[in-house]
């Protein structure tokens, strides 16, 4: 099993970051017929997804956290977001994996850390999503030049911490 690597974040800033990335994916203007409750559910989804990105995530999980149905969630989901539950999984997952590759650490390595099956997995999300492989997002991190260079928080690798068995 991979090793997870735990964000270091103080517990207040971390609670009020979380709830502010949920916010912040969240419209303002909730979807017709979703209500707040679906604002609120979606919200909740973002916050299990932002603390448990390196783990099996279920999409039945998510909908039972937002008392919903599992199409009733991805469809709220999908609306308040502007993407599926899970391109919003692989998104957070690369998000992390830059941090960690800004860090030095190897694709190979941190391929598992942030909950890809493998390096070729976590290889295909990457270029997918970032426009380049992990290699030459590294390099270009290690040569100072464009995103990759971005300044942010340190991520230690360490332990997993202790999850829901069914997730």
């Amino acid at each position: 099993m991979a090793v997870v690597l735990p964000v270091p974040v103080p517990a207040s800033s971390a609670e009020s970051g979380m709830a502010e990335s949920a916010s912040s994916m969240v419209g303002a203007q909730p979807a017709s017929g979703t209500g707040s409750r679906g604002a609120r559910s979606v919200e909740l989804a973002i916050t299990y997804i932002e603390r448990h990105f390196a783990e099996r995530i279920a999409l039945e999980r998510l909908a039972g956290l937002a008392h919903l149905s599992l199409c009733r969630f991805a469809t709220v989901f999908r609306r308040q977001v502007g993407m599926s539950p899970y391109r919003y999984v692989c998104s957070t997952r690369i998000r992390h994996a830059q941090d960690l590759l800004r860090q030095g650490h190897p694709a190979s390595v941190v391929a598992g850390e942030v909950g890809f099956f493998d390096q070729s997995h976590f290889s295909r999300h990457f270029k997918s999503h970032c426009g380049m492989t992990p290699g030459e997002y590294a390099a270009r991190a290690r040569d100072g030049k464009g995103r990759a260079a971005a300044s942010s928080t340190p991520v230690q690798l360490g332990a997993r911490p202790k999850t829901h068995p069914a997730v």
